[in-house]
């Protein structure tokens, strides 16, 4: 897994030490006329989550601080988004912490200045699910079956590994069981038609218990508390040196529509249920990091988590990879 994420963040990086100094990216409110920073996002993930990028352009959080988001479309695979930031094909990246960790570390020039998705008991980052009936009960049940994710490398990897060790007891959880890799919107059906035994989601829990066919195995937080599931923004230290201040303004949006879904879930919900054109049960409630601060403890157990597995370099530090500076609610102590 990380030595795919450096060649994809070197092959990238090549790319973009020819290129000359990026031009600042403006454009104008049409309402108003006032100049507007332009910062290119990713467009939503498929699986339907309460974006709150989607949020702060509805709501006009963005615009209030100076800020027009473009959304530029989607990527393969969550591994290349490190690398797209680093390249400047995007601004902002923000999936799992984890994967920003590992990209870090194979050399991507980046820091995490934003707290985004939170995992809490009611609202997970990752669900485990089986079918209704299914003999899978606890940890040790899984040893030998076949666990269907979307992908190497990120949360929905390590959570099921962790699940063993932590809950089960098992220190050596590799290949215990079997992974197949597949689009995280077909994980369900191919769970229904028995071609795996556990799928990991990110989907509302609600969804699955009125599911009749489906049962919740665990959650991240069964596994980890509200530690892990953390997906924190992050930019080039590039864009930070050229653009402190589109930095400041664009975490201040963010720390607003992060509190704003957190006090309206169901509000939320409904604008992206129509901005999306998705069923609203369908859609990922997260909780978000309050105020968008970003916590020590978020970053600092997923560099245990992976110095756990050897997946990384010994020597990163928590406190090299983030910072609040750059967020208005920010006080140190």
């Amino acid at each position: 897994m990380l030595t795919s994420i450096i060649v994809i963040i070197a092959m990238l990086l090549l790319a973009g030490c020819s290129s000359p100094q990026q031009a600042r990216q403006v454009t104008k409110d049409e309402t108003t006329g006032k100049t507007l920073d332009v910062i290119k996002l990713l467009s939503p993930y498929p699986t339907a989550v309460a974006n709150v990028y989607i949020i702060a352009d509805k709501l006009g959080f963005f615009k209030e601080e100076g800020i027009k988001p473009e959304f530029v479309g989607e990527l393969p695979s969550t591994t290349q988004l490190v690398a797209a930031v680093t390249s400047g094909q995007v601004d902002v990246g923000g999936k799992h912490v984890n994967t920003t960790i590992s990209g870090i570390a194979a050399g991507a020039k980046v820091k995490m200045v934003a707290g985004g998705s939170v995992t809490t008991k009611d609202q997970p980052h990752m669900i485990y699910v089986v079918k209704a009936d299914s003999p899978i009960k606890s940890p040790q049940d899984l040893v030998g079956k076949r666990v269907g994710i979307s992908g190497y490398g990120g949360c929905t990897e390590y959570t099921p590994l962790e699940y063993l060790h932590l809950n089960g007891g098992i220190a050596d959880p590799k290949g215990k069981f079997e992974t197949i890799i597949l689009p995280e919107p077909n994980l369900e059906q191919a769970l229904l038609s028995d071609k795996v035994d556990v799928i990991g989601l990110h989907l509302s829990p609600q969804y699955v218990q009125k599911h009749p066919d489906l049962r919740i195995l665990f959650t991240d937080y069964d596994v980890w508390g509200e530690r892990a599931g953390a997906c924190p923004a992050y930019v080039s230290e590039k864009f930070i040196k050229e653009k402190p201040d589109v930095v400041k303004r664009f975490v201040a949006a963010v720390a607003k529509a992060n509190n704003w879904v957190n006090a309206n879930p169901d509000k939320a919900l409904d604008i992206i249920a129509q901005e999306l054109k998705v069923d609203k049960e369908k859609i990922q409630a997260y909780h978000y990091a309050d105020d968008g601060i970003i916590t020590d403890d978020s970053v600092q157990v997923w560099i245990d988590i992976l110095n756990y597995y050897h997946d990384l370099k010994p020597g990163i530090k928590a406190k090299d990879l983030y910072t609040n500076e750059f967020n208005p609610n920010f006080k140190n102590k």
